[in-house]
């Protein structure tokens, strides 16, 4: 059975850690949602990074969805940990970013 991550933050390490997952799209796990500012703000600064260039996969928004290339990613916004919805979302493992 795969495991239900989160992403809490989206900036510089856990966007490298989205694309990481959606290049590589390991059988293990799967990544169901995110804790950042705005899903509008996540879409943009996931496609176009100063570093790394422009993603060369779909991204699209859909009220609090990402859709990355298929996959969606429920994407919430609290700057509370007591207020994050992991259990709601079944979520196993959260990472950090």
């Amino acid at each position: 059975m795969k495991k239900r991550v989160a992403i809490n933050g989206l900036g510089r390490i856990g966007n490298q850690v989205l694309r990481h997952y959606i290049n590589n799209l390991p059988e293990n796990c799967e990544i169901v949602a995110a804790n950042t500012s705005s899903v509008e703000d996540a879409a943009y600064l996931l496609k176009y990074d100063s570093v790394h260039g422009r993603a060369n996969f779909d991204i699209q928004t859909q009220e609090n969805k990402l859709i990355v290339d298929g996959h969606e990613i429920t994407i919430v916004s609290s700057h509370n940990p007591l207020e994050l919805p992991w259990k709601e979302l079944e979520i196993d493992i959260v990472l950090e970013c």
